[in-house]
C-alpha cells in the first residue's frame, strides 16, 4: 500500500515528520459477521493473523474480536515489520462498547451477573485485546467521539508520536459495534519518517 507524508496539528520541529497510508483499510462486512457472532473463525483469521487464533479469542467480545482482525488485515496490507518498532493502537468510537453493556446488564436483570461480560464493559478492553495479541508497546486505548471517531483518532495518534520520541508508529481508526447497525473496522496508520528510511515495510511504498 502507498503512503504519503502528513503534516499535523501542534507537532514539534523535532518530530516534524510523518507518513499515513493513503487509504484506510475496512474490515469486509463477511470477516466482521464471522467475528461478532463467531461463525466460521478460523476460515475467516487464516489470511489475517501473523500466527494461530488468539487463545482467549472464545472468551472475547465482538469489539474486541473486531479489532484483532482489523489489525491483522491492516499490517498485512501495509506489509508492516513491527519487530523493533515501539507501537501503540488508538481507536475511536461513538458508541464505545455498549453492546457489550446492555448484554451485561442482561445478565444482572437475570440475577446471574456475566462476570466474563463485566471484563469487556470498558471501550479500552478491545484494543487492549489487539495489543496484548500483536505486542504493542506504546500507548493503548479508546477515545469517544460521536460525530468524527476516525477523526478523532487521527488527532490523538497524531499528538502521541508528537510528545513521546520513543514511539515508532500508531495505529488509528474507527472501531463501532453499535446496536441495530452494521460494525464498522476502518483502521489507518501514521509512522515517522524515520520507519520508511529503515525500509521496515515488506511490501507497499512510503510517499516522498
Amino acid at each position: 500500500m502507498d503512503f504519503e507524508p502528513v503534516q499535523t496539528p501542534n507537532m514539534l520541529s523535532r518530530n516534524a515528520a510523518r507518513c499515513i497510508l493513503h487509504t484506510p483499510i475496512e474490515l469486509p462486512a463477511k470477516v466482521c459477521k464471522a467475528c461478532i457472532s463467531g461463525d466460521d473463525i478460523p476460515a475467516v483469521l487464516a489470511d489475517l493473523l501473523p500466527g494461530p487464533v488468539p487463545r482467549r479469542w472464545g472468551r472475547m467480545d465482538g469489539l474486541s474480536r473486531l479489532v484483532v482482525a482489523g489489525v491483522g488485515m491492516l499490517l498485512r496490507e501495509a506489509g508492516i515489520v513491527l519487530d523493533g518498532l515501539t507501537s501503540g493502537l488508538v481507536t475511536g468510537t461513538a458508541c464505545g462498547c455498549v453492546d457489550t453493556d446492555l448484554s451485561y446488564f442482561r445478565t444482572v436483570r437475570q440475577g446471574q451477573p456475566s462476570p466474563l461480560l463485566f471484563s469487556y464493559t470498558l471501550p479500552n478492553i478491545a484494543p487492549s485485546e489487539a495489543a496484548a495479541y500483536f505486542g504493542f508497546q506504546g500507548p493503548v486505548y479508546a477515545v469517544l467521539d460521536a460525530a468524527a471517531p476516525y477523526e478523532a483518532a487521527l488527532s490523538e495518534a497524531s499528538r502521541l508520536l508528537d510528545f513521546l520520541p520513543c514511539l515508532d508508529l500508531m495505529i488509528f481508526g474507527t472501531l463501532d459495534a453499535c446496536p441495530g447497525a452494521d460494525p464498522v473496522v476502518k483502521l489507518n496508520l501514521i509512522c515517522r519518517e524515520a520507519v520508511r528510511d529503515a525500509d521496515r515495510l515488506e511490501g507497499g511504498s512510503l510517499g516522498p
